[in-house]
C-alpha cells in the first residue's frame, strides 16, 4: 500500500472557486520574515483575488495573527468540537488534540504537552504554547505549498487535502468526467474510483490511494495529455468549509497589515 509523500513541492499557481490564480517568484506581493519590499519591476501572472493589493507586504507574523484572529478570535482558551473529525481543538490556535501530539512529537524543542488529556489540555490553553504549536503547523503547510493561502487551506483540511484536490481535478480532466475536488479520496467516490481506474490501466497498486507512485505517474500522464497547460501544484479544496476559511484568512491578513500602514 502505497502512503503519501513527503516531498516537498514549489506551487506556483491555486484555484479559489474555479479562479485560476498565479503567485510567481515575481510578484509585487511579498512574503518574507521581516520587512520585505516587493519588486518595483515585478508583475504578477493574473489578479490574485484572495491576496492583499500589490502594494502591501506581510510578514509570517501577520500570517500566525490573522490564523488565530479567524479561529480562536484571540480566545486562549477557545475550545471546539469538530463533528467531521470527532475531537476537540483548543487555544488560539483551535489545535486539534491529535495534531497536537504529532507536532510535539515531530519538534522536541517545543514545549511538551503532558501525557494527559488532562495536560495537554491545559498546555494547548497556554497562549504561548499553543502559538508555537500554531507556528509550527502553519510552517509544515507553507513548506508544502510555499504560499500563505494554501497553507490555510491544509492548516483547516488537513495538509495533503489541497494537493490532493488538484489531483482529483486532473483525474476529472483525464477521463472526462466532473469530479467536485474537494481533497478527500475516502469520501469522493466518484474520485476514488477514477483513481483505482487510473492505477490499474498504468499497473499500480489498485488500492485507491494518492501515494507516490500514483502521484508521479499522474503527473506525466497530465502532462502529456495536456503538453501546452501549465501543471499546477495544488488548489483549494471545494469541501463547502475551507474556501470560506481562506477567505476569512485573506480578510483578516489585509485588516492586519491595513492597521500597521495606517499607524506607521
Amino acid at each position: 500500500m502505497e502512503v503519501q509523500p513527503t516531498r516537498r513541492e514549489l506551487l506556483k499557481e491555486f484555484m479559489l472557486g474555479g479562479v485560476l490564480t498565479a503567485i510567481g517568484v515575481g510578484s509585487l506581493i511579498a512574503y518574507a520574515e521581516a520587512s520585505a519590499k516587493p519588486s518595483a519591476n515585478a508583475q504578477p501572472k493574473h489578479q490574485n483575488p484572495i491576496a492583499p493589493t500589490p502594494r502591501q507586504t506581510y510578514t509570517r507574523k501577520d500570517c500566525i495573527d490573522a490564523i488565530i484572529q479567524i479561529e480562536s478570535g484571540g480566545n486562549p482558551l477557545a475550545t471546539r468540537w469538530e463533528e467531521h473529525l470527532g475531537e476537540y481543538s483548543y487555544g488560539l490556535g483551535e489545535i486539534l488534540g491529535s495534531t497536537a501530539r504529532e507536532i510535539e512529537q515531530k519538534y522536541p524543542q517545543l514545549p511538551r504537552l503532558g501525557k494527559t488529556k488532562l495536560e495537554l489540555e491545559s498546555n494547548l490553553f497556554n497562549p504561548k504554547i499553543n502559538r508555537a504549536y500554531t507556528e509550527a503547523h502553519y510552517d509544515d503547510q507553507y513548506d508544502l505549498y510555499q504560499d500563505p493561502f494554501l497553507a490555510v487551506a491544509g492548516y483547516n483540511a488537513g495538509h495533503f487535502m489541497p494537493r490532493n484536490a488538484r489531483t482529483m481535478q486532473q483525474l476529472g480532466m483525464l477521463f472526462k468526467q466532473h469530479v467536485l475536488p474537494n481533497g478527500n479520496f475516502s469520501k469522493n467516490r466518484r474520485a476514488r474510483t477514477l483513481l483505482k481506474k487510473f492505477q490499474r490501466e498504468n499497473h499500480l497498486d489498485v488500492d485507491g490511494i494518492m501515494g507516490p507512485q500514483s502521484y508521479e505517474t499522474l503527473q506525466v500522464a497530465w502532462t502529456r495529455r495536456f503538453p501546452t497547460s501549465q501543471n499546477i501544484f495544488a488548489i483549494i479544496p471545494e469541501n463547502g468549509t475551507t474556501p470560506h476559511h481562506v477567505e476569512k484568512f485573506r480578510a483578516a491578513l489585509t485588516q492586519i497589515v491595513q492597521n500597521r500602514e495606517h499607524y506607521a
